[in-house]
């Protein structure tokens, strides 16, 4: 009886002394005076996190005694890092508001008279792509780039040439206006262009203007236009490599290099595509999928007068 006595005095004795090795951070978070709902409080290098409540209150129990960083983050506002001591026992208040982040951006856009435009006052609807677009998805060339556009179809018409037509708001291929640094790209078959064979490493941004734009650009732009902006020579990178290996076993490479003398800059690309393996799928005695073998060169100038 003694025996059982003195163990459970002891085990109740070293729980006291472990609770009291801890300590809790509490305290209230702000901005502009007004309580912040739903913030982020963290205790660096622990595993202890918590969020705000109606109140702007938090609190962090079960802290063990020691120095602390304490960050808080919410949206649109400057992160909040203190340094706090946490005693055993005991608890520790902090009171902090946030500083509000402004940020004036505007979207800018290229228009058909390559005069530019802030997207807020555009008329038409304006989407943008850009390079962070194109490393976010397993892209070599326009075409796979504008398949990952909203509100725009890209079609293959036939498997013979491979023919690429990109309908805008239902409407056929030959009613989109393609520009490359806003020049009209013209070609003999209305709608239709090599867009599988324009690498995007040399491209900057794609900019797909839709609806009816044929007041500035023309008839050919009912369903809409679609502008290619290139890098420029003088700023575009050294070297720029995008490879991709599909498992069909086609491949598809999009190299460019730029080079600079004294008051030249020059942008050198090329595209190459290549399908070789004869597939028949469902064993009917036809190809499946078409034989490729195109190899494209671009090569863009400036002069620095």
């Amino acid at each position: 009886m003694k025996t059982a006595l003195f163990a459970f005095l002891w085990l109740v004795t070293i729980s006291l002394n472990a609770q009291s090795n801890y300590g809790i951070i509490g305290g209230h978070l702000s901005s502009e005076g007004k309580a912040v709902s739903g913030a982020n409080v963290v205790i660096q290098k622990t595993k202890l996190a918590t969020v705000t409540d109606s109140t702007g209150f938090f609190e962090i129990k079960n802290i063990a005694a020691g120095k602390y960083t304490l960050q808080a983050t919410y949206v649109g506002s400057q992160k909040i890092e203190l340094q706090v001591m946490v005693g055993a026992g005991k608890e520790t208040k902090v009171d902090a508001s946030f500083r509000h982040i402004s940020a004036n951006l505007n979207d800018v856009v290229v228009t058909g008279d390559l005069q530019p435009l802030d997207k807020s006052k555009s008329i038409a609807s304006i989407d943008v792509l850009t390079v962070k677009d194109f490393e976010r998805t397993p892209v070599t060339n326009v075409f796979d780039a504008l398949t990952y556009a909203k509100g725009i179809f890209c079609d293959i018409d036939q498997g013979l040439t491979n023919p690429i037509d990109v309908n805008i708001n239902g409407l056929e291929g030959n009613y989109t206006m393609f520009t490359i640094d806003g020049v009209p790209a013209m070609n003999n078959i209305a709608g239709i262009f090599a867009l599988s064979a324009f690498p995007v490493s040399m491209v900057d941004n794609i900019q797909i203007e839709k609806g009816s734009n044929s007041t500035v650009y023309g008839s050919d732009a009912v369903g809409g236009v679609v502008n290619i902006s290139t890098k420029d020579p003088a700023t575009a990178p050294r070297l720029s490599l995008n490879a991709t290996l599909y498992s069909k076993l086609e491949s598809e490479l999009g190299l460019t290099a730029t080079f600079h003398l004294k008051k030249v800059n020059t942008l050198f690309s090329v595209s190459s595509d290549n399908m070789n393996y004869r597939w028949d799928i469902d064993h009917d005695g036809f190809m499946d999928l078409p034989l490729v073998n195109r190899n494209s060169i671009f090569n863009k100038w400036s002069f620095i007068r």
